[in-house]
């Protein structure tokens, strides 16, 4: 007989400790295996639909090679784009400043940055000048204008971040050939096609040491930042890249070229700064150049602390949580907010060290020098393992970021 009060059977032993810890080996091996399985098979590509009338775009191009189906032996690695993972070796931090690290659309290419949203286009069209693009539009205008909506749906992929890049059974226009930077030293603007990186736009400047706001990676497209507004390390001091642009050559819908500017197709220009890819595909920016520190030598601190829990708990540094709140009170500071000249960066590695680094971009070394050593925070707080306070070169930190990989 059972009774309420009865005491219920202990529960069964755990497993053994050693059992338990093999299993979790076990798993984590597996699951390594089974990545490195994953990313040295390419998997095969479904076969997308065909490009409608293939053959008279081909013809319409200034190099029929430049039109690349999906049974083109070369279809693969137009899709995938440059491999940065090759370049490592080539974008390893340099101790000092006296040599240049090469860079070129060769060394340099444009890579497809998120495979994992990549579609399976039907076609790409490397367009290599305007009149490739202009014939580019006006095919996908044709055979998309029927009762039935789109057969090919018109990508144009120029940095290639975008998840919209590269749609299934889609027409590319691919703008990785047009990566052109023309810099006007006299009236101090730069030109870049509308394929060009960030790297490209930058290593053209460096020379002047003059600037303006592009992305902290130089592989990075300048279009599609242009277009959404453009953050980033300068933009305290120049804006947002928008604020840098001057005039668009622009693409539009029915195939015609359009230059747009504060003086002409102005509420286009208006559009184009801050609207996105929607009004037409543009193929040539122009910005305003700003002078970046002295001859781009800006004065950067930087300090780097290891929030491990045995040094904050036995040798009292400060904790994740402390270094945040410490670089944000910093940075509300009521002069500091107010500085231009300062930019201020907090990155936060997953599980690992904490980093914060501080740009003085004064037209002197010497006074950035001055600014940065009157914040304590730049120069005395935590107990970083590492720190320093020295002149940097802002086009060498932009042009030669590391590889996403």
């Amino acid at each position: 007989m059972k009774f309420p009060w009865s005491v219920p059977p202990p529960p069964p032993p755990p497993p053994p400790l050693i059992d338990s810890t093999f299993a979790a080996i076990a798993t984590v091996v597996v699951i390594v295996l089974a990545i490195l399985a994953y990313r040295k098979k390419a998997k095969p590509l479904r076969r997308p639909q065909a490009l409608a009338s293939a053959h008279l775009l081909r013809a319409q191009l200034s190099n029929p090679s430049l039109l690349v189906e999906f049974d083109d032996a070369e279809y693969r690695s137009v899709r995938d784009g440059a491999d940065w993972t090759q370049l490592k070796a080539a974008l390893k931090p340099r101790k000092t400043l006296d040599t240049i690290r090469p860079w070129s659309v060769g060394t340099h290419g444009t890579e497809t940055w998120n495979m994992d949203s990549a579609g399976v286009p039907s076609a790409f069209a490397r367009c290599s000048n305007v009149a490739d693009v202009q014939a580019c539009i006006r095919h996908a205008t044709t055979i998309n204008s029927g009762r039935h909506g789109e057969q090919n749906p018109l990508c144009v992929a120029g940095g290639r971040h975008s998840h919209l890049c590269l749609l299934d059974d889609s027409l590319v226009l691919d703008l990785s050939l047009m990566r052109g930077v023309t810099v006007n030293a006299a009236q101090k603007t730069v030109t870049c096609e509308g394929g060009a990186l960030n790297g490209d736009a930058v290593m053209a400047c460096a020379p002047l040491g003059m600037g303006f706001t592009v992305g902290a990676h130089p592989g990075t497209g300048l279009g599609g930042l242009t277009l959404q507004g453009g953050h980033g390390s300068l933009e305290r001091l120049t804006g947002l890249t928008i604020d840098s642009l001057v005039r668009c050559t622009v693409v539009l819908a029915d195939g015609s070229k359009q230059d747009a500017s504060a003086d002409t197709n102005t509420e286009l220009f208006w559009a184009l700064r801050g609207g996105c890819g929607n009004f037409g595909v543009v193929v040539s920016f122009t910005f305003k150049l700003h002078p970046v520190g002295e001859g781009g030598m800006v004065m950067q601190a930087q300090r780097v602390h290891l929030p491990f829990l045995p040094m904050v708990k036995l040798l009292g540094w400060p904790d994740r949580a402390a270094c945040v709140r410490a670089w944000a009170d910093f940075a509300q500071d009521t002069n500091v907010a107010a500085d231009r000249d300062v930019n201020s960066v907090m990155i936060l590695v997953a599980g690992g060290p904490v980093i914060q680094q501080t740009d003085a971009y004064c037209a002197s070394l010497a006074a950035s020098r001055k600014k940065l050593e009157a914040q304590p925070f730049a120069t005395s707080f935590g107990k970083p393992v590492e720190s320093h306070l020295k002149p940097v070169s802002y086009f060498h930190d932009v042009g030669h970021a590391h590889p996403p990989h």
